[in-house]
């Protein structure tokens, strides 16, 4: 889920107005622990991080098409973005080091001062998805965040320059998703190009075979 976050925060921040990440995993991708937590490190425990991280096509999708630094996000980039931001932590996450990534967003704010825009919170005792099947944990979660949104939307109402309504047109709301679309059908025209291609190449016998019976006729 994180990872769709960065996208968006990196190539489309016109249409985010605000960010809450949950035990991000794309923030200090440059170190190795995430990587190696998630596809080797394994317990056995039964705990959601071993359930997800032994996942067939997951695995194949972070093994094979995984590129860290294509989906790597610092917090200088939400900032530099103007996006609201609030990193959740776990802390004893097995997966995300949570004090590295806590670390990083403490040393952002002290280096941007009051114009900080990223902020972290850590769910003290919890492990990664924790709050899924802790009704404590996430109520704390849910009240925090709310707190988060309560102040994005109060910017947002004031019409400021940093929220997403003075930056971004309500009329041009569907332009990612014409974009979206757009993409969908080159790939579709080209998957049928090729599937065309392959049926004229396995017919072509046949054909040759025909022309060679009416010639003969």
């Amino acid at each position: 889920g994180s990872v769709v976050l960065s996208w968006m925060a990196l190539h489309l921040p016109s249409r985010v107005a605000g960010l809450a990440f949950v035990d991000p995993v794309v923030m200090m991708l440059n170190l190795k622990s995430i990587l190696f937590n998630f596809l080797y490190k394994h317990d056995g425990d039964g705990k959601i991080s071993d359930l997800i991280g032994t996942e067939l096509h997951i695995n194949n999708a972070l093994r094979r098409n995984f590129w860290w630094y294509r989906n790597i996000v610092w917090a200088s980039d939400l900032q530099r973005q103007k996006i609201p931001s609030l990193v959740c932590l776990s802390e004893n996450d097995e997966i995300v080091p949570s004090s590295a990534v806590e670390r990083h967003v403490q040393q952002h704010a002290e280096k941007v001062g009051d114009s900080n825009l990223v902020e972290s919170y850590m769910m003290y005792g919890a492990n990664h998805g924790d709050m899924l099947f802790n009704p404590e944990v996430m109520g704390r979660l849910q009240e925090r965040i709310g707190e988060h949104y309560t102040k994005i939307e109060a910017k947002r109402r004031r019409g400021s320059a940093n929220s997403v309504a003075a930056r971004y047109p309500r009329s041009l709301g569907n332009v990612f998703g014409a974009w979206q679309a757009q993409v969908q059908l080159r790939w579709g025209a080209r998957r049928l190009s090729v599937t065309a291609n392959n049926a004229l190449d396995a017919s072509k016998p046949v054909i040759d075979f025909v022309k060679s019976k009416l010639r003969t006729a």
